[in-house]
């Protein structure tokens, strides 16, 4: 695990950037509006990721495995207990080695996963054999929702969904976190959005404030005010 000393120490080291949109790494390929491909893979490549539960691979792997066993059992008790069923001798096997694999998969797919909090944005990586990583700007995000499944329960960890503008499927979604850990992320998260907001409102405010059209809009209706009351005193006079 990394400590929030580390993670300045890595940020450092990066120039300081415009909060960005999201991004999508697949196979190596970076594509970033506001830094170039070498910048970005630069800082990709010095990111240490926290890793996620370690009862998480069990759990994914077991969700793997679980809906191949099912379709096993089923075949096989039809098989069994339903004379004219006569399925062909090698369909059973085949599922019986799906399952399996599937949990293998499962559980090595969890282990590839990470995340890293940024000084902007929170990042995300996936993938086996494809990899994926996915970074979101903390700026983009309107609503951070944890859940827990029955598994997840048992072993306490949780699921924490990030949703932006716009959109009514989450962005951004890691799964194997723990409790305490998705928990303290959220909060980490919208203290660091409420405060780019209000840094954002009071900037607005400010410039209203300074605006040069301001200035003119209000010299203007004192001068259609003052006129408009100079044409009273001359109705009141004739």
């Amino acid at each position: 695990m990394t400590t929030n000393s580390d993670n300045d120490q890595l940020l450092e080291v990066q120039p300081k950037q415009e909060q960005t949109p999201k991004i999508d790494t697949e196979d190596g390929q970076v594509s970033h509006e506001s830094q170039s491909s070498t910048e970005t893979e630069s800082r990709l490549a010095s990111i240490v990721f926290e890793n996620l539960s370690p009862d998480y691979p069990k759990i994914n792997a077991f969700s793997h495995f679980i809906g191949w066993a099912i379709i096993f059992v089923i075949l096989l008790a039809l098989n069994l207990l339903i004379d004219k069923v006569n399925l062909p001798i090698f369909i059973l096997p085949v599922i019986g080695t799906l399952a399996i694999l599937s949990g293998f998969y499962g559980y090595y797919s969890a282990k590839a996963c990470g995340y890293f909090i940024g000084e902007f944005d929170i990042l995300y990586k996936e993938g086996l054999w494809w990899k994926k990583q996915t970074a979101l700007s903390f700026s983009r995000i309107q609503h951070i929702d944890i859940s827990h499944g029955p598994l997840e329960r048992k072993y306490q960890i949780a699921t924490i969904k990030f949703f932006t503008a716009g959109g009514t499927a989450s962005d951004l979604k890691i799964s194997g976190l723990l409790n305490q850990v998705a928990e303290s992320l959220r909060e980490k998260i919208l203290r660091i959005t409420k405060k780019e907001f209000d840094a954002e409102q009071e900037l607005s405010q400010s410039n209203q404030q300074i605006d040069p059209t301001n200035d003119q809009n209000t010299i203007e209706e004192i001068i259609t005010e003052a006129n408009g009351e100079k044409e009273l005193e001359g109705i009141k006079n004739d």
